[in-house]
């Protein structure tokens, strides 16, 4: 079931790297010293709702359980972890791995809010974008010959034909993968 070399066995090491979980320090399936924080609401930051809703389910024979991400507590209801520091603080990917010292890279350009409509080649090397608005972003090398070039994009129409145009141009293997959130398999695409 699901998408191939997705599994959980293909990317416990991959979560457990990228997180430190603050409930679970000592976990075999947890993280303990990555980049993003990861923790569980505890009962007295939740709302009225949530724990009357958590309460009626225990009384009807739901079994609470501490993690479920551990297979070994399921069936039964658990608090879904949350990147939140211990200040009530999110913690989202961007302040997790751009931090300041990232950020300050002589090599590196954020650019927010940017659609990209085209790769520009100078034979099969990438040497940068398109974007929408009309703007060129280049760098003096951002891929270099022999390296698998993926793009993604939530329309298929326009991810096929910048696939094809870059495989026809330039004789470049391009992998194109549709992000369509309305399946499964996109949204594992998506949020994996």
């Amino acid at each position: 079931m699901g998408l191939s070399g997705w599994g959980w066995e293909d990317v416990i090491d991959t979560f457990k790297t990228a997180e430190t979980d603050l409930d679970f320090l000592d976990s075999p399936i947890h993280g303990n010293s990555g980049p993003l924080t990861v923790r569980r609401w505890h009962r007295e930051e939740m709302g009225r709702a949530q724990i009357t809703f958590f309460d009626g389910m225990i009384e009807t024979g739901e079994s609470p359980i501490s993690d479920i991400n551990d297979r070994s507590q399921l069936p039964g209801l658990g608090v879904f972890p949350v990147t939140i520091d211990n200040n009530g603080n999110r913690v989202s990917t961007s302040l997790a791995y751009l931090t300041e010292e990232v950020r300050n890279r002589e090599n590196l350009e954020i650019v927010t809010h940017a659609e990209v409509t085209r790769v520009v080649f100078n034979g099969t090397n990438a040497e940068g974008v398109s974007l929408a608005n009309g703007e060129e972003l280049t760098a003096e090398r951002l891929a270099e010959a022999g390296v698998e070039l993926v793009i993604t994009a939530r329309r298929e129409e326009r991810l096929n034909n910048a696939a094809r145009e870059i495989s026809d141009k330039y004789g470049v293997s391009v992998t194109p993968v549709v992000a369509d959130s309305s399946t499964e398999e996109g949204r594992e695409a998506l949020y994996a």
